[in-house]
């Protein structure tokens, strides 16, 4: 599995996911958003036994792992 950096389009797409969970009223683990930040800034999907982490995020798409 490729190592993905925290470079400038993670860091703007973590931004972004900070607004809205902000927004929402809804804090959410720094890790995830990290990790939601990094699939939406390279366009992937976010496979998680842990749904309602990532859930009504902008942007995120999530796979369920069970």
């Amino acid at each position: 599995m490729p190592v993905l950096p925290y470079d400038l389009d993670v860091a703007e797409a973590h931004a972004e996911l900070l607004v809205a969970v902000r927004a929402q009223g809804r804090s959410r683990g720094a890790h995830d958003l990290i990790i939601a930040a990094t699939a939406k800034a390279t366009r992937r999907v976010v496979v998680t036994a842990d749904v309602t982490a990532f859930a009504n995020l902008p942007g995120i798409v999530v796979g369920a792992h069970r």
